[in-house]
């Protein structure tokens, strides 16, 4: 029952992403990981190792384009504080 819920959540959160974000308002980040190596492994530390290398370089990313909010089921970046994590379709309307 509960994998037939998340499944469902899922579903409508893509369902509502791909609807109202379109992909040219999205930013890409990969150009950043060489400058921002040193800073990702500061915020690692910083968090006790429990964001990973991708998922603190996209955090620092967020952060210096001022972007306030990432889609993604990882609770983990709910330790960010300049960070609104998106999990479910409610959410974007937050």
């Amino acid at each position: 029952m509960h994998e037939k819920k998340l499944s469902q959540d899922v579903a409508e959160l893509i369902n509502n992403l791909e609807s109202q974000v379109p992909i040219a308002t999205l930013t890409w980040i990969l150009p950043d990981a060489p400058r921002l190596y040193s800073a990702t492994l500061d915020l690692i530390r910083s968090t006790s190792g429990a964001l990973n290398f991708n998922d603190a370089l996209i955090a620092l990313a967020c952060r210096e384009r001022e972007i306030p909010a990432i889609a993604s089921f990882d609770t983990d970046f709910d330790q960010i504080a300049w960070l609104r994590r998106v999990a479910r379709a409610e959410d974007l309307n937050a």
